[in-house]
């Protein structure tokens, strides 16, 4: 694999102060849906890793319940929108090689 970043990341990067105006222009709520479906197993307090962050729409909801959120992203320009809403989230800009799982990650 080389490490040229990918399309994806490419288009990220040109359109990230956009994201979050574009996904909600779409009344998309998907981040609304994963903090719903995983909001009675968490505890404030717990930590919570954000493989590809972006600009943290999908964590925010559970940094106002209390969670410790880390983020990791291979979209810098993301990283900085949700540093922007988020201050408080550590995230680290960079690309990443896609992670391969054989098992179920465990938060």
């Amino acid at each position: 694999m080389n490490n040229k970043k990918t399309d994806s990341i490419q288009v990220h990067e040109k359109h990230a102060g956009q994201y979050d105006k574009g996904v909600l222009a779409l009344d998309c709520h998907d981040h609304d849906v994963l903090f719903g479906l995983g909001f009675e197993y968490i505890k404030a307090g717990e930590r919570l890793i954000d493989i590809g962050i972006g600009t943290g729409m999908s964590s925010a909801p559970f940094h106002r319940a209390g969670l410790q959120i880390s983020g990791i992203d291979g979209c810098a320009a993301m990283i900085e929108q949700c540093h922007k809403k988020n201050d408080r989230i550590p995230c680290d800009p960079g690309y990443y090689q896609p992670p391969i799982s054989l098992g179920r990650w465990l938060v």
